[in-house]
């Protein structure tokens, strides 16, 4: 059967191939995002994954962009959205490829760990107190001579300091 080919190779070269459309997200600041990724479904609608920006922040969903869209536009978090801790982790450890830890304190708070040339990156699931019961998570970072804390309230500030966290860890 050197160099023959079957009915079923000839009959899958007729199928037109489909590229992944996600000229809907022009302009999205998460389009560039590492963990993103696109698939053309057999009916050809383009999903998007792990885009940390849309209603798939839960990757093994998928939110398909030709289908669920409002005014042209994917449903997509504003500025003001924190996903689950859950969700959270699994967008960082993917985007950063890293693995937290889990380490839970006596008094049952869980805090999530990455340590890297002996500094450390935590993330912790808090309230705010006095009648704000707005939920954030603190992003921490240390070494042997200092570090910084910060809460964050949504995902973009939850990715601007585990950034500003990674510069501090390479040196700079």
């Amino acid at each position: 059967m050197d160099g023959q080919i079957t009915i079923w190779d000839y009959l899958k070269s007729l199928e037109p191939v489909q590229n992944p459309d996600d000229s809907i997200c022009e302009g999205c600041k998460w389009r560039g995002c590492a963990t993103r990724r696109l698939e053309v479904e057999n009916l050809g609608h383009t999903w998007v994954y792990a885009c940390p920006g849309t209603a798939c922040a839960n990757y093994t969903h998928g939110t398909p962009l030709n289908l669920s869209v409002l005014r042209r536009r994917p449903y997509c978090y504003n500025r003001d959205f924190l996903p689950p801790m859950e969700n959270l982790l699994l967008l960082l450890e993917k985007q950063y490829e890293i693995r937290f830890k889990e380490k839970v304190w006596p008094d049952g708070d869980i805090q999530w760990n990455y340590t890297y040339r002996r500094t450390t990156l935590s993330l912790m699931e808090s309230t705010y107190m006095f009648g704000d019961e707005r939920r954030f998570i603190s992003v921490d970072w240390s070494d042997s001579k200092g570090g910084f804390g910060s809460p964050c309230d949504n995902l973009y500030e939850v990715f601007k300091a585990v950034d500003k966290a990674f510069l501090r860890m390479e040196g700079k």
